[in-house]
Formats: C-alpha cells, structure tokens, sequence
C-alpha cells in the first residue's frame, strides 16, 4: 500500500510542470483589401478564448466573442492594408488565440445603410489562429500568415455594429457599453471622428 502511495506522490511531483502556468506566444501577419484597394484602418483585436472548447467553437461558428475572453492586444491595418500582431497569455492549457476584426469596406452599401443614415456601420468577423502557430515563451517562433483578404466578401454570420454618434454623453455611454468590444468605443474616439 505505502509503494502505491508513494509512486501516486512521485508521478505527481515529476508532473508538476503540468499545473503550471507558462506563456505562450503567437503572432499573425495579413493584408486586407475592400475590392482593389487596401483597406486602411481597420481596427485587429488580438483575444484568448477562455472557456471550454465545445463553448469555444459555439462561439466561433456564431462569429461572436465571449463573455470571459481576455483582451491581448489591438492594431490597425496601414495604408496599404496590412497589419502584424503578436501577444503572449499564460495559462496552464493550450490558449486558444483569435483576431476579432472591425472594417467599414462596403458598408455604406449595405441596405441597412440607407436606413440608418445618421449612423456608420461596423462590419465584423472572427478568424482563429490555429495551434500549430503557438510557441512556448515570450516570443512565437512562427507567423500565421493570413495572406489577402477581400473584406467585400461577407462571412456568414457577420456581425454589423453601429458607431456610438456624439450626440450626448449619456446617450454615447450607453452605446458604448452594449459593443462587443469594451475597446470600440476608444476605437471610434481615435479613428472614427478623423473622417
């Protein structure tokens, strides 16, 4: 009995490293494009899918984030439509990374659009990054390579948002609070009022 216990005890101490965090690391490069022409200034958001996997590609498929996803880091396409991102998250699991994508190509034309003219609306999509693209360490050791996206193509279940107008600060408030991305509304502060 005491053999048992005591090989239950050694094979749990040789596999500690198994409940430890580590940080682990992933970077993503791409080009998007609205027709023939870079698209610039779309906003990337980098984020970890923090919840089971079966939650997980629920959530995917739906094109949506969850609730309890953590926030990494944010870009913006450059005037020729091209981004690179990379971030690190610790976790004692494989972490499960994925781009949240805010652009306005074509969105004007949109039927909804026309409808809704004192509003602009944000096209948004959900791409993740496989795990064969995330390194062990501070730093990822391969790029995901997304290659050219023409973002006049719509995904399936392509979200639309509407900006937060500055008509009030309470009204502007409100908005803000029901996006996706706690991070839109600096998003439409920095960018979007430039126009």
């Amino acid at each position: 009995m005491k053999s048992i216990t005591l090989s239950i005890l050694l094979a749990l101490i040789s596999n500690t490293d198994a409940f430890i965090k580590r940080n682990q690391s992933f970077a993503i490069h791409g080009k998007f494009m609205c027709g023939q022409y870079p698209l610039h200034r779309a906003a990337i958001e980098l984020w970890e899918d923090d919840r089971s996997l079966l939650k997980s590609i629920v959530y995917i498929l739906k094109q949506k984030r969850g609730p309890n996803d953590a926030y990494i880091a944010r870009t913006n396409t450059n005037e020729h439509g091209e981004f690179t991102i990379n971030g690190s998250y610790r976790s004692v699991y494989q972490v499960n990374p994925y781009i949240y994508v805010y652009h306005r190509c074509d969105a004007d034309k949109l039927p909804i659009s026309k409808s809704r003219p004192m509003f602009k609306l944000w096209r948004t999509f959900v791409i993740k990054i496989p795990g064969k693209y995330i390194s062990e360490g501070n730093y990822a050791l391969q790029l995901f390579n997304l290659g050219v996206y023409n973002l006049q193509f719509q995904f399936a279940d392509e979200i639309l948002l509407e900006n937060c107008n500055m008509r009030n600060e309470l009204y502007y408030r409100r908005c803000a609070y029901s996006m996706p991305s706690p991070f839109l509304s600096r998003f439409t502060h920095s960018v979007f009022f430039m126009h």
